[in-house]
């Protein structure tokens, strides 16, 4: 297979569009800018690169889920850029994990905006940033200087992915880029404040009548709904449940990861009915307990989820439909988006979160459900087609890991049903 044509279909795969380039420069050979609001067939893919010698782009912005590329023509600013975040850790773990590009003259550094709002094209001194309708050249194609872009960090060499960047992560970032480059952005996009003013009035679409107080310390709204309301169905969460939750966190709450845990997290505690004031709690305890710098951030996506001063979040997407839908939940986001844990690791505190808050996870893709009291249990995967049983077991250390047994079967079922005899034995079949 040609080499370009076989990138150009892993890129597609990877939900990014793609464009052809005339060979060895960058100019596209084809009106690309239907390509902006959808990507090519595979069809199109092969008639473009199979058998021809063009360079090859990735289209920037909303069609590339929201991608961004940081464009140095430099290799000393870049590496001025790299010192500058040095101290900021969670920023560097995200920076020094995700896609680099070595170019003809510097580097390109690709990153996924964590927004519904697209993301704009700017440009510095020796800097550009490529945003919605833009698009950079990607390996394998020439450099008009006659050198090949080539991948320092990718996928399929070296294990590394496109990492999520939040709005707050891209704010830091534009700021550092002035401060190197010495040159003032002509847009802002990250750091419009999206927030709400602490001085509105609450709206509350659902109709009920509310009531709001200040939190001094976080300058944070609570919404009050008059009686009649579903509140007295409202769960409150237990100090020690807020405890336990918090420590199950522990191996992923970290730099590039918070985010993410903090919005299905939120998903979760709202959907199984927990109260906002325990959900407030919980997100403080964990912000105090990991350092968390961010707090107001993560308190602004609670108050989203739960609709404080607006519609809560679950409604707007059942409104707005798939567009404004988040994929997946907090497994998929900890294992396969935030890349901070192994498989084993995500599915352990997706389990210990369930048995926490005694539902089960939003958006599932894993199931891992005991079968008897001796530590039996049957793990389900939706991603990979598995039934399998496991022995949920203590190292040597007092940590929890998982001991893989049989495969029941290979296969996607379209449900699983738990049968509870008489005798405590857990029977489960498969449809």
């Amino acid at each position: 297979m040609n080499k370009t044509l076989e990138y150009a279909l892993f890129y597609l795969s990877y939900e990014l569009s793609v464009i052809p380039l005339k060979p060895g420069e960058k100019v596209p050979v084809i009106k690309w800018e239907r390509y902006q609001e959808e990507p090519p067939t595979i069809a199109e893919v092969q008639k473009w690169f199979k058998d021809t010698n063009y360079n090859i782009a990735i289209v920037c912005g909303r069609v590339s889920k929201n991608l961004v590329v940081i464009d140095f023509d430099d290799a000393e600013i870049y590496e001025t850029f790299m010192k500058e975040i040095e101290g900021d850790a969670e920023l560097k773990d995200v920076i020094e994990s995700t896609w680099l590009v070595k170019t003809g003259k510097g580097f390109h550094i690709y990153l996924w905006i964590d927004s519904d709002k697209p993301v704009k094209t700017g440009k510095l001194q020796k800097v550009d940033i490529k945003g919605e309708g833009g698009y950079v050249v990607a390996p394998p194609s020439l450099h008009p200087s006659g050198k090949q872009y080539t991948f320092i960090r990718f996928t399929k060499t070296t294990g590394h992915e496109i990492r999520i960047i939040t709005v707050e992560q891209y704010n830091k970032l534009l700021a550092i880029l002035e401060k190197v480059t010495q040159t003032k952005l002509t847009f802002r996009w990250g750091q419009i404040d999206e927030k709400p003013k602490v001085d509105e009035k609450p709206k509350n679409e659902g109709g009920h009548s509310v009531e709001t107080k200040k939190d001094e310390r976080e300058g944070a709204q609570v919404e009050t709904k008059s009686e009649g309301n579903d509140k007295k169905n409202e769960r409150a969460l237990t100090s020690t449940q807020i405890l336990e939750i918090v420590k199950a966190l522990e191996p992923a709450y970290r730099g590039g990861a918070r985010h993410g845990i903090i919005l299905f997290l939120t998903g979760w505690l709202y959907k199984s009915g927990v109260s906002y004031e325990s959900a407030e709690n919980l997100v403080k305890a964990i912000c105090d307990n990991f350092k968390d710098e961010e707090c107001e951030d993560r308190l602004y996506t609670l108050r989203d989820t739960y609709g404080i001063n607006n519609t809560p979040r679950e409604e707007r997407v059942k409104e707005k439909g798939k567009p404004f839908k988040t994929k997946g939940g907090l497994y998929d986001w900890i294992l396969n988006k935030a890349h901070v844990v192994d498989e084993d690791t995500a599915l352990l505190i997706i389990k210990k979160l369930e048995e926490i808050l005694e539902t089960p996870e939003p958006g599932v893709s894993v199931i891992i459900e005991s079968t008897s009291y001796a530590g039996d249990y049957v793990v389900v995967n939706f991603k990979t087609c598995e039934v399998i049983t496991a022995m949920r077991v203590k190292d040597d250390n007092g940590n929890e890991k998982l001991v893989y047994g049989d495969k029941v079967f290979l296969g996607c079922p379209e449900s699983l049903t738990a049968i509870i005899t008489p005798f405590s034995q857990i029977i489960f079949q498969f449809l």
